[in-house]
Formats: C-alpha cells, structure tokens, sequence
C-alpha cells in the first residue's frame, strides 16, 4: 500500500519552496537594514541581496563608508559657517 500518493508529494514541494523563498527574502532584508542604517538605499541593497546572495549583499553592506557621520559632520560645519566652498 502506497502511504505517499502523488498530490501530498506536489503539496510538500510547494510549502518547501515558498519556505526557500520566504528565507532568501529575510536574509536579503539584513544586507539592506545595514546598508541603510549607514545612509545608503535600503531598496537598493535589498534588490542586489535579492538577485545575486545574501552573502553578496553583506560584504558590500559591511564594506561601505558610514554616509551619516560625513553628512553630519558637514551640517555641522554649515551650521557654524565653517563649510568648505567647494
């Protein structure tokens, strides 16, 4: 007697990969809460962690310059009138 009949092995393939899909969406969403945590867009580094890996997308995220210390440190300096003429 046959226990697995064919529409039940369809069914787990399919909650297998909805699974798959729901794991690589939430591991490319921390690449892109770090890259716009530095102050660069969140859409566009979820999209490079999306297509190409998780992993892709973290080392660049890690990689990249911190935008909202040098963002701060020149409203700071426009603040008190010491900003470069550029």
């Amino acid at each position: 007697m046959n226990l697995v009949n064919a529409s039940s092995v369809g069914l787990l393939s399919i909650l297998l990969i909805v699974f798959i899909i729901g794991v690589w969406v939430g591991l490319a969403l921390i690449p892109a809460f770090i890259a716009k945590k530095k102050g660069y867009p969140f859409a566009g580094y979820f999209l490079l962690s999306l297509l190409f890996s998780f992993l892709t997308g973290l080392v660049v995220s890690l990689c990249l310059p911190n935008r909202k210390n040098e963002m701060q440190a020149l409203l700071n300096a426009i603040k008190n009138h010491d900003a470069p003429l550029v």
